[in-house]
Parts: structure tokens; C-alpha cells; sequence
């Protein structure tokens, strides 16, 4: 079933949640208001434990086209703050500065390039590739996944010393926790592993 809020359309394709942006005629532009509704539906998606992934898609014939320009018209120096802090989107700095300074789109194969996607497949194969993904994913410990995700997010804008150290102490976690101890068991044994997915 899919569900059309203000500027998404969600769908459950269980393990997956399918959240698509839906104003293809604008090229789904990033407004303020869709990015609240995108954070809101990821958190609510992300406390469903029969969740086990997020496929973000584009109605229409693009992803996005990046900031709604229409929005940022007329808006002062702290508007302008707030909606660049509502995205805070990373990418390298270089192609970034590249795409701030020339406001030229990027095509999936430059994207891959520069390491702003994981991967560029062609159309007919996107929906394959992607639930493919979905369920490597679903079969791995959610316990491990949550813990990898947690630790990557917050050494994202650490030093390099730190985030060495966050990446250290959530891989040391993992590798006492139950799922961790089984994963690797697994692997010597040459088995599946039989997850847990506790703590």
C-alpha cells in the first residue's frame, strides 16, 4: 500500500520502505518542506524493526534537482542558514565547490564518479539492483548494521583521529556483542551465521 503525504509518496516492499520524492514537475526540488517531511518519514521508517531498509527514489525523470531556488528568493542571511542546515548534505569538498560555484547538474555516472552515489545503473535495471540490495542487507545482523550506522554518522565530521577512534570503539562493540561473536564464527566455520540481534 502507498501512502501520499505532501510531498512523498511511501510505500512498504517489506523488508524495504520505499520513500519517493513526488513533484516530478519541479524535478523534485529539496524545499524546506520536504526535507522536514524526508527526516520525519526517515525517523518513523527507521524504528520499524521490520524495516530493514530505506530506498530513497525520485518520481519522474530525476532524482532531484538539488535546492528549491524558488524558495531561497527573498530570504534573509538566517533563512538562507536554516535551509542549507534543514539539508546538510555530504559530499567531497571539491565537487561540491564545483557544484556550488557553476550550479550545473550532475548526470549518475558523474555522480558515481565523485562518490556522491554508491553506484550508476541503467534505468531498466535500477529497481533490481536496488531490492538485490535490500536483501544482502536484510540478511546481515541488524544489531551490527545499527551499530556501523551509528558510528559512521558521528565520526562523519570528526577529525581523522577521532573518527578513527569512534570507528574503533563501534567495531570493538560489535565484535564482543552477540551478532559480532557469530558473525565471526561463522565465517571460521564456513557456515550462515544465525543471528540474534541483540546486544
Amino acid at each position: 500500500m502507498t501512502a501520499a503525504l505532501d510531498y512523498l509518496l511511501v510505500e512498504d516492499a517489506l523488508p524495504a520502505a520505499i520513500i519517493t520524492l513526488n513533484r516530478p514537475q519541479q524535478l523534485n526540488p529539496l524545499s524546506t518542506g520536504l526535507m522536514r517531511e524526508l527526516t520525519s518519514e526517515l525517523e518513523r521508517q527507521g524504528k520499524r524493526p521490520e524495516v530493514r531498509a530505506i530506498v530513497l527514489k525520485g518520481a519522474g525523470r530525476a532524482f532531484s534537482a538539488g535546492h528549491d531556488l524558488k524558495e531561497m528568493m527573498d530570504r534573509s542571511l538566517d533563512e538562507e542558514r536554516d535551509i542549507f542546515a534543514v539539508c546538510n548534505k555530504l559530499m567531497a569538498t571539491v565537487h561540491a565547490m564545483e557544484m556550488l560555484l557553476t550550479g550545473r547538474f550532475v548526470d549518475a555516472g558523474t555522480a558515481e564518479k565523485w562518490g556522491l552515489i554508491n553506484r550508476a545503473v541503467p534505468l531498466e535495471r535500477l529497481d533490481g539492483e536496488v531490492m538485490a540490495l535490500v536483501q544482502e542487507l536484510s540478511k546481515l545482523s541488524r544489531y551490527a548494521l545499527s551499530l556501523g550506522k551509528e558510528g559512521f554518522y558521528q565520526q562523519v565530521e570528526e577529525k581523522q583521529a577521532e573518527a578513527y577512534r569512534l570507528m574503533a570503539e563501534a567495531i570493538s562493540c560489535n565484535a564482543v556483542a552477540p551478532d559480532g561473536k557469530e558473525g565471526i564464527a561463522a565465517f571460521v566455520e564456513k557456515r550462515a551465521p544465525v543471528w540474534r540481534g541483540a546486544s
